[in-house]
């Protein structure tokens, strides 16, 4: 059970929700306006909050293994879709905003509550 943990902890690091939250307004002004990034900061904040309060929920319905998968599925798929849209796609800063959303949706169902039960 320790290993889990461990193990999990390290993913929640690895995931670069940390990276993506710190520097957020910074990521957002490359794509967009000023005006524009602080929206989109504000809105990805709430979306965290909104996401994890209904996982909550959802960990008793679902069961942690299947969230995990799920979140973590979702996680990869938008890190390395982010990476491809931005290294081959010339015009590609509307999908890049999505995917960052994504990528939080799928921390907050999996990787952030989830984790925090295991530690417990």
């Amino acid at each position: 059970m320790f290993l889990m943990g461990l193990v999990l902890a390290f993913a929640n690091q690895f995931s670069g929700i940390n990276a993506i939250i710190y520097y957020a307004k910074q990521i957002f002004e490359h794509i967009s306006d000023s005006q524009k990034a602080l929206e989109y900061t504000y809105y990805m904040g709430l979306l965290q909050v909104v996401v994890t309060f209904f996982s909550g929920f959802m960990i008793n319905k679902y069961g942690r293994r299947s969230l995990m998968l799920i979140g973590s599925s979702i996680v990869c798929f938008s890190l390395i879709s982010a990476f491809f849209c931005d290294a081959f796609l010339s015009n590609s800063d509307g999908l890049i905003t999505k995917l960052i959303f994504l990528h939080v949706v799928g921390f907050s169902l999996s990787l952030g509550p989830v984790s925090m039960i295991y530690a417990a």
